[in-house]
């Protein structure tokens, strides 16, 4: 398989980090390990097999995702039945702030010794911390191989022996994907093990990779799979030539096992999360060039910000439409005004030539919310809702920004949301600044010009 260099958590040990579960049925999973220990009692060595649930989470603060390993029952209880009502990573309204322990950076696994809690959102903040998680996800989409798909700083390892042994590399991953009504419509039935034998439907797709100079590169083929039958989502495609969508895939890569009814032919199992049809809009085509178009030095700010000629995102526009159908001119229009309405941290304006895109970071929402909910001090929950509520968001974190390195303005009460953000804001620009250099060495833009 070609070679994607990983990215290790970068934690300090007792940190306080919003995270993000990700519940499909495929991710609450049981990890078996056998252990040979001695027994003084008896005087001789037995074999153990010592239990423990896994749950991926994601830490927007930190841009990372992590094995949470939980060997009390108790807890595992508890954290199911505050997550049932998640879809993937979408939650209907709760949050929950952990500790961070006992952080393996080669395995990116992490315990939280139960100091877990959860707490509840109103609407409206709700809907500013989903928008900043699609936008976290967006700006920095999986790499994709002709072996599989893989997002360097959203992995951890597992390993499991109950019966047979499997491992994989899970990683949670964001990308555009091209599906033909024929493929969807006749998926084929497969089989693997990750401590129970778990029946996917297996359906071929075309993985995309859109370049800063307007080229799009399509690889062909990838596998997604569906934990149920979708073939009646064919429907969603009108046209013969099939369309693109927006792909959450929870997938295991370099997968293997030891079960002999194993049936996927591929390395790379592309658990499928969430499908949405692509918008032919820049809200949603000029994000996925943040690695390439973005300054590195850049990550450090509280603000992120690039440029693309239009003629880069009107060629991207021409060659995916001559593979889907055409959109109505109104609905895109009709979806970017919700986008400005709902979306406060993401703005895009037009110049004559150019488009000027302003996201930002997403270490301030978490870090804001959690502040918000944690906080004792009265005047920093107030300070905290104040901003969470603003409607020129953009503006006035653009304002923080340009005195954010003057410590004097540090004394005001415009700056209390963002008290501490330092410590992790270091980490985070360092994940991404990895990142980014990762994705542009993996992918080859010259010789596409």
């Amino acid at each position: 398989m070609d070679k994607i260099n990983l990215i290790p958590a970068n934690v300090d040990e007792d940190e306080e980090v919003i995270v993000n579960p990700i519940v499909k049925t495929s991710t609450l999973l049981e990890k078996v390990q056998r252990k040979v220990v001695y027994s003084p009692r008896l005087h001789r060595y037995l074999e153990v097999m010592p239990k423990m649930y896994v749950l991926p989470i994601y830490m927007p603060e930190v841009g990372v995702l992590l094995s949470l390993d939980i060997s009390s029952k108790s807890l595992a209880r508890r954290l199911y039945e505050e997550t049932k009502d998640f879809n993937g990573m979408v939650t209907k309204g709760k949050i929950f702030v952990s500790n961070v322990y006992n952080l393996m950076q080669d395995r990116n696994r992490m315990v939280s010794r139960g100091n877990i809690r959860s707490f509840n959102l109103p609407e409206d903040i709700l809907r500013l911390y989903l928008s900043n998680l699609m936008n976290d996800f967006v700006i920095s989409p999986a790499i994709i191989t002709k072996e599989g798909v893989l997002s360097p700083n959203r992995w951890f390892l597992l390993f499991s022996a109950r019966g047979y042994e499997f491992r994989a590399i899970v990683s949670y991953n964001i990308l555009i994907i091209h599906l033909q009504k024929q493929n969807l419509s006749k998926p084929r039935v497969r089989q693997i093990w990750i401590n129970f034998p778990m029946k996917i439907f297996e359906v071929k797709a075309g993985g995309i990779t859109l370049y800063p100079n307007g080229f799009v590169k399509y690889f062909q083929p990838i596998y997604l799979h569906f934990s149920s039958n979708p073939s009646e989502m064919a429907e969603l495609i009108p046209s013969e030539k099939g369309d693109y969508f927006l792909c959450f895939t929870v997938s295991l890569y370099d997968y293997s096992t030891s079960y002999y009814g194993t049936t996927v032919k591929t390395k790379c199992i592309n658990i499928v999360d969430t499908l949405a049809q692509l918008v032919f809009s820049p809200y949603e085509i000029l994000p996925f060039l943040f690695p390439f178009m973005i300054n590195t030095t850049n990550l450090y700010s509280l603000i992120f910000k690039f440029k693309v000629k239009k003629s880069v995102f009107n060629k991207i526009l021409a060659r995916m439409m001559r593979f889907s159908s055409a959109q109505n001119i109104e609905f895109i229009e009709a979806y970017e005004s919700l986008m400005r309405q709902q979306n406060r941290m993401l703005e895009i304006t037009k110049t004559n030539d150019s488009f000027i895109v302003k996201l930002v970071n997403p270490i301030v929402i978490p870090h804001v919310i959690k502040k918000l909910y944690t906080s004792s001090h009265y005047l920093t929950k107030e300070s905290c809702r104040e901003l969470l509520t603003d409607s020129n968001f953009i503006a006035r974190i653009e304002s923080l920004n340009e005195r954010f390195s003057k410590r004097t303005e540090w004394l005001s009460r415009e700056f209390l949301p963002l008290h501490g953000i330092g410590r992790l804001l270091k980490p985070r620009a360092e994940v991404m600044e990895k990142f980014v250099n990762i994705f542009r060495s993996f992918y080859t833009i010259s010789q596409y010009k």
